[in-house]
């Protein structure tokens, strides 16, 4: 069936028809979006992976710690 023939059958659907399509389609839409950010952050650790094979890491110290204890309370008294 072309795309063409689909468009044209669309409007002969039962409400029940036009709402199982709606929501068919809604999945298809969920799914490719959830490949999407799959892909994406499979780059993104694959550029970390690179980074520390290439010996560039982010030193954790003192300074990193509290830098995220003090991003911690900040999230915590907005939560309030």
């Amino acid at each position: 069936m072309s795309l063409t023939e689909i468009k044209a059958a669309i409007p002969k659907l039962t409400p029940r028809e036009q709402a199982e399509l709606d929501l068919w389609l809604q999945e298809r839409e969920e799914e490719a979006t959830r490949r999407v950010h799959f892909h994406e952050l499979k780059d993104k650790l694959q550029e970390s992976y690179d980074a520390v094979a290439d010996g560039c890491v982010h030193p954790w110290n003192e300074k990193t710690f509290e830098d995220i204890r003090q991003e911690a309370h900040r999230r915590a008294a907005r939560k309030g």
